[in-house]
């Protein structure tokens, strides 16, 4: 994955379909502010509020996707090149020490746990920063809840249907009540499924991938808390909702370069 910059500090994966993805993400967040922003009367408390509340979340969702899109995911040793992977059965190495690690065929190289690539954050998600693409879901649903709430009470808010969606002094307001629904109820539903399937893939240490071939990394067992640590960070609880970092690597290369 290419860093820009001389010495290679800022992380960057220079894809032209991974950064349209990430633009166009920015650019849904902006209009989701914006259509909220031309439904609700600020001027009272509960439409400041609402505003606020969506601010808050879709600021975070933001901050979490720029910290996962420039993050370095967990940079893995190549293979050494007298192993086969042909010889390599269900693409897992057992190591000396008796552990196993998957293995990459396509690009030749140790696959981390849970590491998966995702256009819309423009980078591989892997154990450095799958805590803020975690975060970025949850944010993400969490908006469009509250997109929800906004369209719900400004339904409520209106004399009759009809006037909440077509008006004579805003002629995008019908484009606006429909897109903001459609937004909301896509890429919340998206969202969620998500956020439960990477904490799910966390407790059960394995991929949406790794789940469909049937294949199980054997460890420790540990609990889903001390799993919840490696992602999130052992610091207190409240800190593992903030973009920060948390990420404790298990992931050794000094035990990679000792294989049977």
């Amino acid at each position: 994955m290419p860093a820009l910059g001389g010495d290679g500090r800022v992380w960057i994966n220079v894809d032209c379909c991974g950064l349209f993805t990430a633009t166009m993400t920015y650019a849904l967040m902006v209009l989701g502010l914006l259509g909220a922003l031309h439904l609700l009367d600020i001027g009272t408390s509960v439409g400041l509020f609402l505003f606020l509340l969506l601010f808050g979340t879709v600021s975070l969702a933001g901050l979490s996707h720029m910290r996962c899109m420039l993050t370095d995911p967990g940079s893995v040793p190549s293979l050494p090149r007298e192993i086969e992977l042909e010889h390599i059965p269900k693409g897992e190495l057992r190591l000396r020490n008796g552990e196993y690690v998957s293995v990459c065929r396509r690009c030749h190289t140790y696959k981390p746990e849970r590491a998966h690539h995702c256009s819309v954050v423009n980078n591989c998600v892997g154990e450095n920063n799958q805590k803020f693409f975690i975060l970025f879901t949850a944010y993400i649903f969490l908006s469009a809840l509250v997109l929800l709430l906004i369209i719900i009470h400004h339904f409520r808010s209106c004399p009759s249907p009809r006037e909440c969606i077509f008006d004579s002094d805003r002629a995008l307001r019908p484009l606006v009540v429909f897109g903001l629904i459609m937004e909301s109820l896509l890429f919340g539903l998206f969202t969620l499924i998500m956020t439960c399937d990477q904490l799910y893939n966390i407790a059960n240490e394995t991929s949406t991938i790794d789940r469909i071939k049937g294949s199980k990394l054997g460890r420790a067992a540990e609990s889903t808390v001390d799993k919840l640590r490696v992602v999130f960070g052992s610091h207190p609880h409240w800190t593992w909702l903030l973009p920060l970092e948390g990420a404790e690597l298990r992931f050794r290369k000094r035990q990679l370069e000792h294989v049977v």
